[in-house]
């Protein structure tokens, strides 16, 4: 399969950062850089960073000249930029400054302190070419930074600043003079006869001792290139799955996302334990990971449960790494609830791991962790489930498990349980029967019986089957059979009520109410503040319930509090309201009062399709009433269906890719394959979109209009090559065996390249090539199970 050339048109993205797999990651001082076309000042073939935010920017680039004319925007050459090669952390570019000129640029992130580039120019012209190439750099220091200068003080011609504590040096070869380009720069000069080529180096280098800076830089420029480089090509294509569907959009993206997620992947040392999956890496961020990777300050620039699960899905091959995190987290957690020391023991709840482990784990069974290394956390397994089925708030009549806030289901901008809109419920979750975590945590018990199944731990089947089957049958009481759906519900009544107003007041004083509700139902208080003032406000509500007279007293550490609104759910249901009284606040401040809204609708409720859940009729049923009308859009399933949506925010639009691929997948399995395609390439639409635009993945896509918000580079916004295998009718690819379970969906013919092994789709099954020769042919739907030889 042939390396795709690309051009300014195509879909791509280029971040390089330094590969684990090359050498170690420096923990405190983590730098990733952005090759920009034409971006910045004065535009050109820059690479760009912002060296962990100790800069406000830097940039390198090369400025061409000739006897006449001095070119450094991309539109001033004779031919588009083509990018011949992109690796996690080296990029190989074909440029044309002027006719029959072409040059080839090498750029190498060899770690964290040293990046490499090397310039190779080419003269095919019939004529002598005279020049020079200045070696541009655009350096806006900020506090404790220094800007960078010309020296011909040292060893060897060079530019040298400082950013902060460290000294930044930059020198190339072929005794360079400082530039007359008009910005700080090298300049190496150059005569090339026809049909000649000449090549110069460059160096840059960071270390808090400036001479161990220069010597550094002067070993970088005299690196042997090409056995490197080639280790780097042969490790890349080994890691990767290549695929030619037909579409170089989807070509190219797929590939792009296996390479940035390599990325994500870290280390401060070469054990395993030692790495870290980063939810993100940009030149525009600064990552400080402590080397006891349990601190705090290093846990919110790591992936969660899920998205590892998602990290396995757009690289397999990434297994003993995910599997080493789910350890930790295993561990980890274990630990924590064996703590005797009462001060640890803020709310177990919250440190319940997201319901995904089991699911992770199953997966790795049938990739490369051995039957002993799941065994040996089986304990740990068995242990957080027991956490999540036994961890439950009063009041809780049927003893279901819930969140125990939003941000523990990862996705706290759901309307049910937001608290920063005003337009949203911000209930809290504990009052709230949540189907989409009673999905996860059915399919959390599903693959854990299939992993006792596999390891032969008997003694745990009868729990594990009963605690499913309790879950289920929360689920089905949470099905709508008006509605065609799932449901939020009222822990207490199992009812699902809309909100409505109650009262609503202005100031402190006492408030007669004296109004009776249809149903028992909880309440949603909004409280709203025209100043940033300290808030003692304190609320006194009188009701009845079935039980009888209820007073619930309201204290401010009670309201959760965000910008001027405050929020809070009632701890009782209520069938009758009589008074209301209001303290300690302002004459402008307001409380305002309603039955709470269970009838909020996001595509969190569709979970039960992805955890096989859903009786065949009730998917029926979703798809063609609910989700195809209301959350199908151009780019994706939508978080929240339009007509549903708060106004002044178009957060709710957005496509989640994780949440799509997940229902994506649920479908494909009920047999829905037309619909699944559907998601997978409305998704595919948008990300093609901001590669091309912006050049980057984003966090999420906006549903209607494709355009894509939040961070960037991140795991979050990359296409899923595990989703695409199984659209092409493969369920596993591993190094040692391949599953196909079905023809695949795609009219035209796929293939698809992992490990020099190669599978073909035809019209009536799969043909699969060994790197010897050997051929395999499969007719049908399958199963069909191929042997690789390892």
């Amino acid at each position: 399969m042939s390396e795709h050339i690309l051009n300014p048109q195509d879909p791509f993205t280029l971040i390089l950062a330094p590969d684990h797999r090359f050498g170690l990651t420096n923990s405190q001082n983590d730098i990733s850089w952005e090759i920009q076309l034409d971006g910045g000042e004065i535009g050109g073939l820059s690479l760009y960073s912002t060296l962990a935010l100790s800069a406000s920017s830097l940039r390198i680039l090369p400025v061409f000249s000739n006897k006449s004319e001095t070119r450094n925007k991309l539109t001033q050459f004779s031919s588009p930029v083509l990018i011949i090669k992109k690796n996690p952390n080296y990029a190989k570019f074909q440029v044309e400054p002027f006719d029959g000129i072409t040059c080839y640029y090498d750029l190498w992130i060899k770690n964290n302190n040293l990046v490499l580039g090397r310039i190779t120019i080419n003269n095919s012209s019939t004529k002598q070419f005279s020049g020079a190439i200045a070696w541009v750099i655009l350096y806006s220091p900020i506090s404790g930074g220094s800007n960078i200068a010309f020296s011909n003080e040292f060893k060897i011609p060079l530019l040298n600043g400082k950013i902060q504590d460290k000294h930044m040096v930059f020198l190339s070869n072929g005794a360079p003079v400082s530039g007359k380009t008009g910005q700080i720069s090298l300049e190496n000069s150059f005569s090339i006869l026809p049909g000649a080529q000449q090549s110069f180096q460059w160096s840059f280098c960071l270390n808090d001792n400036l001479e161990r800076a220069i010597d550094t830089a002067i070993n970088g420029i005299n690196t042997t290139w090409e056995a490197e480089i080639a280790r780097i090509d042969i490790i890349n294509q080994k890691d990767l799955f290549e695929v030619d569907s037909g579409n170089r959009n989807w070509d190219i993206i797929l590939k792009m996302s296996q390479v940035s997620a390599q990325q994500l992947i870290v280390n401060y040392n070469d054990d395993l334990d030692s790495h870290v999956l980063l939810k993100t890496r940009n030149p525009e961020q600064k990552i400080t990971l402590s080397n006891d990777l349990n601190e705090m300050k290093s846990f919110y620039d790591q992936q969660n449960p899920l998205d590892l699960w998602y990290f396995l899905q757009i690289l397999p091959d990434s297994g003993k790494y995910v599997f080493e995190k789910v350890k930790t987290i295993l561990v980890n957690f274990d630990d924590f609830i064996q703590d005797t020391n009462r001060k640890n023991k803020f709310s177990i709840t919250k440190q319940i791991p997201f319901p995904m482990i089991a699911e992770i784990l199953w997966n790795l069974t049938r990739y490369e962790i051995s039957r002993e290394e799941i065994n040996e956390v089986y304990p740990k397994l068995i242990s957080y489930l027991y956490s999540w089925q036994n961890t439950k708030p009063e009041n809780n009549p049927e003893n279901l498990p819930t969140w125990s806030n939003p941000i523990q289901s990862l996705y706290d901008f759901l309307p049910i349980h937001d608290r920063w809109h005003k337009d949203c419920e911000g209930l809290e979750t504990k009052w709230v029967k949540s189907p989409m975590l009673l999905s996860f945590l059915i399919n959390e018990f599903s693959k854990s019986i299939k992993i006792a199944q596999f390891l032969d731990q008997e003694k745990d089947l009868l729990w594990l089957e009963s605690q499913k089957s309790l879950l289920q049958q929360l689920l089905n009481s949470c099905w709508d059979s008006k509605k065609l759906s799932y449901s939020y519900q009222d822990v207490q009544s199992n009812t699902s009520y809309k909100g409505r107003p109650v009262i609503s007041t202005n100031g402190p004083g006492k408030f007669n109410i004296e109004k009776k509700l249809k149903l028992n139902q909880r309440l949603t208080f909004k409280i709203f503040s025209n100043q940033e003032h300290t808030r003692q406000i304190k609320i006194i509500l009188r009701g009845k319930s079935n039980n009888g007279n209820l007073i619930e007293e309201i204290y401010p550490r009670d309201i959760q509090w965000y910008r001027n609104i405050g929020n809070y759910t009632s701890k009782y249901i209520y069938n009758q309201l009589e008074t209301l009284e209001v303290f300690n606040c302002l004459p402008t401040d307001s409380v305002e009062i309603s039955t709470s809204d269970y009838t909020k609708k996001d595509l969190s409720l569709f979970l039960p399709i992805w955890s096989q859940a859903c009786e065949p009729k009730r998917v029926e049923k979703i798809l063609e009433n609910i989700l195809k009308p209301e959350y199908f859009q151009p780019f994706g399933l939508s978080i929240v269906p339009i007509s549903e949506q708060p106004k002044e925010t178009d957060l709710f639009n957005n496509v989640d890719l994780t949440m799509n691929c997940l229902i994506a997948s649920g479908l494909l399995q009920y047999g829905y394959e037309s619909e699944a395609k559907q998601i997978w390439s409305n998704n595919m639409l948008a990300i093609t979109k901001n590669l091309k635009l912006f050049r980057r993945f984003m966090k999420q896509y906006d549903a209607s209009d494709g355009y894509g918000t939040g961070d960037y580079n991140i795991i979050n916004g990359m296409p899923s090559i595990t989703m695409f295998l199984n659209l092409a009718g493969i369920e596993r690819w591993t190094y040692k065996e391949i599953v196909i379970n079905r023809l695949s969906i795609f009219e035209s013919p796929i293939r698809i390249r992992y490990r020099g092994n190669i599978i073909k789709t035809t019209p009536n099954g799969h043909e699969f090539y060994s790197p010897g020769g050997g051929k395999i042919t499969t007719i049908g739907n399958g199963p069909h199970r191929i042997n690789i030889p390892v």
